[in-house]
């Protein structure tokens, strides 16, 4: 049982009158059925080329990867190319890299060119160093033509040019903060470390085995934050016969976050927490389903910067608003549903809140690619990694889908979850309805409604007391449901604010639920989830968007039927 405040109430209830969503979500209150197309795909000269059959998968790889760093040569080449977002640089290189070998001879030279670490590649470096002790007011000895310092990782940077930090004080804030980082990752919640990276030749300023941080202005070329990527031999074809998809990594950083004023610092802890977990995950297995590398990074910033909540920004593209499209999507470059794989960390929010972090790490210990390991999809390393606490996905998924009605009674920080109208008024953000029925005495019951959930998405309906209605009238829900997956509960928010949870049991697809009291509530939300994992056909689905392991869902377009009824005592 939760309890809101009154003033939690009231918020609620204009929350419910005004909210106004992105297309794709919320209906207002009607009977008719709603049509819910998949997204359609973007006007994009890459994608494009790549329906038309000009260019394989591999090379739009290729060029998607060159446009975060070169967007002219590739708007030049295949017209308008979607803007990479902040954080599109780590899964943009990490596609290239799994396609590498798919390219021919020209196209490998130019992934290695965009592949390898930074300061070799790039022609504006200077290379001169500096000599002058007072460069830094706290420079250390005999900087090498590119000074380098080692703590848990190592970290490098040029010393004049546009690329250079503004001090020696800024690396070592960079190095406290990726200590730290460490600390909270490997050492408290116990993740494997990033893997050695001694195996890759010709290396520039990789001095042992530790992973190695760059510092470049790459807020001001790119507008990226920060990215990680692969030059691991075993993933780039120099090592053939390797056998796992487990892969070192190198990761780099803005010099000064300067453009974001006296944010500079959150911004930094921010992406260092999210992109070193990136070179967590290449450790386990860097060719898993973006969904899961990125909305787990977005998760981690928040446990290890507790106070920083950079990722609220993300809620607004996530479950929490937009119950229609599944959590698993991946659709890169395509505006309002790019952000969804990030959005998704609200999933693992809620999953850790209730049942301990350690499930993220035996989730990523479940997908494990190294050897011999079983190198499980994201949706297969899950179902592992609940069912070894004996949670199904689908009932925890509809738990999902009950919290985000509400997120302030569910999520320890739901209450924060906030976003301003054009009046500049809050709005908590939370799950829009499907449909609004009023039941009164003049209209007792609903037709027989149908709803078609995909896998991984659920739906609201809300049933309100009307005129007319005796103080012992019950309100009778019928549910009839595909099987898999499905499951069904309603909720009850009383008038002091108190939420209450009944399941409906369903039983070869049927169940029915019997509510005292109805006139005495606010309302009654029906909460339909379809929480199916199922997918076929790894690998034959290239098309975006994509879902799981770039599969086929089994149980998409999954039926469910429901009527509301009133009983009244005669």
């Amino acid at each position: 049982m939760y309890s809101l405040s009154l003033r939690g109430v009231l918020r609620l209830t204009l929350t419910l009158l005004a909210l106004v969503l992105p297309a794709g979500s919320a209906a207002a209150a009607s009977e008719s059925a709603l049509e819910r197309p998949r997204p359609a795909l973007p006007a994009d000269g890459l994608t494009a080329a790549l329906r038309a059959g000009k260019i394989s998968e591999a090379e739009y790889a290729l060029y998607r990867a060159l446009a975060i760093f070169d967007r002219r040569n590739v708007v030049n080449r295949f017209g308008w190319v979607a803007k990479a977002e902040p954080r599109d640089a780590t899964p943009a290189l990490r596609d290239l890299a799994s396609r590498f070998r798919e390219l021919d001879e020209e196209g490998r030279t130019e992934a290695v060119r965009i592949l390898r670490r930074p300061i070799l590649a790039r022609p504006d470096h200077p290379g001169t160093g500096s000599d002058d002790p007072v460069f830094y007011d706290n420079a250390p000895p005999d900087p090498a033509i590119y000074p380098y310092e080692c703590r848990r990782v190592c970290v490098s940077w040029v010393t004049v040019g546009r690329d250079a930090p503004p001090s020696y004080d800024y690396v070592r804030t960079v190095l406290s903060v990726l200590d730290r980082v460490w600390a909270s990752v490997v050492t408290d919640q116990g993740f494997r470390p990033p893997k050695s990276d001694l195996n890759t030749a010709n290396a520039y300023f990789n001095p042992d085995a530790r992973l190695d941080v760059y510092l470049l202005d790459i807020v001001g070329k790119a507008g990226i934050y920060g990215y990680c990527s692969t030059d691991d031999p075993n993933v780039l074809g120099a090592s053939a016969g390797y056998g796992g998809r487990d892969a070192s990594a190198y990761c780099v950083l803005d010099n000064d976050y300067a453009e974001f004023g006296e944010g500079r610092l959150a911004v930094l802890q921010a992406t260092a927490a999210h992109e070193f977990f990136h070179a967590i995950q290449f450790a386990y297995n860097f060719d898993q389903d973006s969904w899961l590398m990125e909305s787990t990074a977005t998760w981690m910033e928040d446990e290890v910067f507790d106070n920083i909540n950079d990722n609220y920004q993300y809620v607004g593209a996530s479950q929490v608003i937009d119950p229609y499209v599944p959590l698993d999507i991946d659709f890169p470059t395509s505006g309002v549903y790019s952000g969804f794989k990030y959005g998704a960390y609200t999933f693992f929010q809620l999953l850790t809140e209730n049942y301990g972090r350690s499930l993220m790490r035996d989730t990523w210990e479940s997908s494990d690619a190294a050897p011999g390991r079983p190198a499980r999809h994201s949706l297969l390393a899950l179902e592992n990694a609940l069912g070894d606490q004996r949670i199904e996905v689908s009932h925890f998924y509809h738990q999902y889908a009950i919290a985000n009605y509400w997120p302030p009674a569910f999520y320890q920080e739901g209450d924060q979850w906030v976003v301003h109208d054009i009046g500049g008024n809050p709005l908590q953000l939370s799950a829009p309805y499907e449909r609004i029925f009023t039941l009164s005495k003049a209209k007792p019951q609903t037709r027989v409604m149908a709803s078609r959930l995909d896998h991984l998405t659920y739906t609201h309906v809300a049933f309100r007391p009307g005129k007319g209605l005796a103080r012992n009238a019950k309100l009778v829900v019928n549910v009839t449901a595909s099987r898999y997956g499905s499951e069904a509960s309603v909720l009850t928010v009383s008038q002091n604010g108190t939420i209450r949870v009944r399941p409906i049991p369903l039983r070869n697809g049927r169940g029915e639920l019997t509510l005292r009291g109805f006139a005495r509530v606010m309302e009654a939300v029906l909460v339909l989830s379809n929480g199916s994992t199922r997918t076929d056909y790894c690998g034959s689905d290239q098309t975006y968007p994509v879902f799981a392991c770039f599969g086929l869902p089994s149980d998409d377009s999954s039926s469910f039927r429901y009527q509301a009824r009133l009983q009244q005592a005669a």
